[in-house]
């Protein structure tokens, strides 16, 4: 069944997150910086979990305006800072990836090639645990958080995912998802972004 987690499945999500969604730069900062950025996602934008049983399964986050979310995360919770630059200290390489991250929404929109604005509203981030994929899970979560979207009359939104990611774009093709356009975030690496209009 999908619900609202609470503040205290932040540590699961964040797990679930570092395991198999392991290509994003997000989760090469670590689990201490998952688990406040869910704790977050949980308070002041939207998550949605499955359980079977006690055992959560699957979730999908959501924010209504992904433009500066990782800035608004960042000044709301300042421990957050010490976490990134201890990995950046390790890392240094990871800052760039910072950077663009945070730029990303305007800078989709800067290289928009048509009249199409992008809707404010992002899906982040969808996972399913590996024993429970081709269950049907990824669908059920994402038709509970576009039932929390008309609630608060949202009529469409965007989701990116990575071109090389070929099992999550025919997802989001599958499900009813519209190619949008195709544009560079992270380096030279491509990423597609995806409309949906909620019916």
């Amino acid at each position: 069944m999908t619900e609202r987690p609470k503040k205290s499945d932040a540590g699961i999500l964040a797990v679930m997150h570092k395991e198999n969604i392991n290509q994003g730069f997000l989760s090469s900062l670590g689990k201490p910086f998952l688990r406040s950025l869910y704790i977050y996602l949980i308070k002041k934008e939207l998550v949605i979990i499955y359980r079977d049983g006690t055992l959560i399964t699957g979730f999908i986050s959501f924010s209504y305006d992904s433009s500066g979310i990782i800035k608004r995360f960042i000044f709301s919770r300042p421990q957050v800072i010490f976490t990134i630059m201890f990995s950046l200290i390790k890392r240094p390489i990871l800052i760039r990836s910072v950077f663009e991250t945070m730029k990303a929404p305007r800078k989709s929109n800067e290289q928009s090639l048509s009249a199409e604005i992008f809707p404010p509203g992002e899906l982040l981030s969808i996972t399913v645990d590996p024993k429970y994929q081709k269950s049907g899970t990824g669908t059920i979560l994402l038709n509970a958080l576009e039932e929390e979207l008309k609630i608060s009359c949202i009529k469409s939104y965007k989701v990116v995912a990575g071109k090389i990611l070929v099992g999550a774009n025919n997802f989001y093709l599958k499900n009813g998802f519209r190619l949008s356009r195709t544009i560079n975030i992270h380096g030279e690496s491509l990423s597609n972004i995806y409309i949906k209009n909620i019916l």
